[in-house]
């Protein structure tokens, strides 16, 4: 796109919200602008609520922000799930003046727009300003939910419009530049970098409960972006009752069938250790009057969708905590705490490399098209029509038939940040370029890596159980070469998985990792080879053995017919518990049967057998 006209306004520390600042104070929120605000909490979306000079529709990325602002604003009208076409048809006809509808993308596609539509006192283009808050969000989340960029259909058509965010990405879309749209940058004059800790390990959950270690009294926030993962920290961890989880409603749900009942959609009644997902990185307001210890937690092996992005993530998730409603002073955070593992083999492409493959195969898409619309023969028409409508590059392409500016731009944005997390150098460059943090790094690296306490905790099969507690067992049992246990020490946690899997545990030790693998880690198979271990070590055990020599000691040759009367009572008086055949001999004296001089069947004994075991 072409270069937009860059405006920038500097701040002091004294300069809380953008309405104490001029022109926002006198003339609200500039039109055909995209705010960089740099600063989360800047107040963009409260000044266009209190601003009285025109109607606004403010569009948020979910349904948590629009709930808290509608908690301190009870004049607007918010419109998420449950709210009505109705119940914005009685806002447009009630007395508020001016109109301020906070919405989200989906809300304002199907409720806000087709009733002001249908209204005879407004014009939607004409009488609203449309904000889009947290626009970086219409990048970063439009591969996974296509229609948070729905307002972009309406945009340009207004009147007053602006993009707002503290982390806003300048978009690629040339409507921008043909509208004449403006960067405008809020440039405070002070330091206001926050301190972060950025933990490299192998092992979240360690690393996690290190840190939560050294956490304060007060609760926590845990920031995770991947339900699967929070359901097995909670477990591993064992602080089911001292948790709580924020996320979405169909993780709730997700989370009540795993057990985890204290899941919820609403902010509030925290807990001493509190999960949040993605919907409340941003925008959101957490009122605290207590300085919380902050954890972001990404893991590149179990959970790819929890990487956090320097520049826009983590800065948003930083700026989430604020003092109550009057309070002067700024709610600082205890700490603040990015936990990662990182993968050198991830794969990513470059910008030029992610352009150039969208670009190709959206050429490829182009001529499938092209030949189905041609193509006179039903059958290839058929096949070209399938060829495009069943390809990855369709969900780049809007409905007229162009490539998604946002859909490109989230492409190459998350595979830049994909390359952060090949190794500490990159993420820690990543930091640096924010220009947000003060980064002190930590390393906590520990023998048994995040894969297998995950597979552990998820597993609900017997198969997948028995494979888990193998792959920890074969971890606790390997050598460390230089590797320190200061969690996980080895046997205290052999022996919590020997109370809890007595039947693994014992397989494990008995006939090792390779056999249970060889059997599927399929339990009766599994126990036929332990019962046939436990034979072949009750058979050699010492004292029987050796009272098994003594018997025989004075025999040069013992008849067949004699073996089982003689041994019997040894296997009996040591509880040997397996069937007497009289070729066991063979396992304690060098012989073999054969036919002696008088015809009979017989075992001539070669000197004892000493097995060790």
């Amino acid at each position: 796109m072409s270069q937009l006209e860059i405006i920038e306004y500097p701040i002091t520390e004294d300069i809380e919200y953008l309405g104490q600042l001029e022109p926002f104070k006198s003339n609200g929120i500039p039109t055909d602008s995209i705010i960089f605000k740099t600063l989360p909490g800047l107040g963009a979306t409260f000044w266009e609520i209190h601003y009285k000079k025109r109607h606004s529709i403010i569009v948020e990325p979910n349904v948590p922000v629009i709930e808290g602002k509608k908690n301190k604003h009870p004049t607007i009208l918010g419109v998420y799930k449950g709210v009505t076409r109705k119940h914005v048809k009685d806002y447009l006809n009630s007395d508020t003046y001016p109109k301020k509808i906070v919405t989200t993308p989906e809300g304002y596609l199907s409720k806000v727009r087709p009733v002001i539509e249908g209204h005879k006192r407004f014009d939607l283009f004409k009488d609203f300003f449309l904000l889009l808050d947290e626009c970086d969000r219409l990048i970063t989340d439009v591969n996974y939910r296509g229609k948070i960029i729905a307002p972009m259909k309406d945009f340009f058509q207004f009147k007053g419009k602006a993009m707002v965010s503290a982390t806003a990405i300048l978009p690629s879309d040339p409507r921008f530049a043909l509208h004449g749209f403006k960067n405008v940058k809020i440039v405070p004059t002070y330091d206001y970098k926050k301190d972060l800790t950025l933990v490299s390990t192998n092992n979240i959950v360690h690393a996690l409960k290190v840190t939560l270690d050294k956490c304060t009294d007060q609760p926590v926030f845990i920031f995770l972006n991947s339900t699967i993962t929070i359901y097995s920290i909670i477990k591993l961890l064992g602080i089911q009752e001292q948790s709580k989880v924020f996320c979405a409603e169909d993780s709730v749900s997700v989370l009540n069938d795993l057990g985890i009942q204290n899941a919820s959609t609403e902010l509030g009644d925290y807990a001493q250790y509190n999960f949040l997902t993605s919907r409340c990185f941003s925008a959101v307001d957490i009122d605290l009057d207590y300085k919380p210890d902050v954890i972001m937690v990404t893991d590149v092996y179990s959970a790819s969708h929890s990487i956090l992005n320097p520049a826009t993530d983590v800065i948003q998730i930083s700026g989430r905590f604020r003092k109550p409603e009057g309070s002067k002073e700024k709610c600082q955070m205890n700490s603040l705490t990015h936990i990662t593992n990182y993968n050198e083999n991830i794969v990513f492409k470059n910008p030029v490399e992610a352009k150039s493959f969208i670009s190709s195969a959206y050429s490829a898409h182009e001529l499938m098209v092209k030949h189905a619309e041609e193509s006179e023969e039903e059958g290839a028409k058929i096949t070209f029509e399938q060829g495009h409508q069943n390809t990855f590059i369709t969900d780049f392409v809007n409905d007229e038939q162009e490539l998604e500016p946002n859909m490109v731009d989230n492409y190459i944005r998350e595979q830049e940040v994909r390359s952060y997390y090949r190794g500490f150098k990159y993420l820690n460059d990543a930091y640096a370029d924010s220009k947000y943090f003060n980064v002190t790094r930590r390393a906590i690296m520990l023998p048994i890596r995040d894969e297998h306490n995950m597979n552990l905790a998820i597993a609900k099969t017997k198969v997948k159980i028995t494979e888990a507690v193998a792959n920890v067992l074969k971890k606790y049992t390997e050598p460390t070469e230089g590797m320190v246990f200061r969690f996980y020490d080895p046997h205290t946690e052999i022996n919590k998985l020997r109370d809890k899997y007595p039947d693994i545990v014992e397989a494990f030790f008995l006939i090792g990792y390779d056999k249970m693998e060889t059997a599927g880690f399929k339990m009766h198979l599994i126990n036929a080879l332990v019962n046939k271990e436990k034979i072949g070590i009750a058979r050699f055990n010492p004292a029987m053995v050796k009272a098994i020599h003594k018997e025989f000691k004075n025999d040069k040759e013992v008849l067949e017919a004699d073996v089982l009367k003689r041994l019997e009572p040894i296997y009996k008086r040591f509880r040997f518990n397996a069937k007497t055949y009289a070729n066991d001999l063979t396992y304690y004296f060098y012989t073999k049967r054969t036919t002696n001089k008088d015809g009979l069947k017989a075992y001539p004994l070669g000197r004892p057998i000493i097995k060790s075991i």
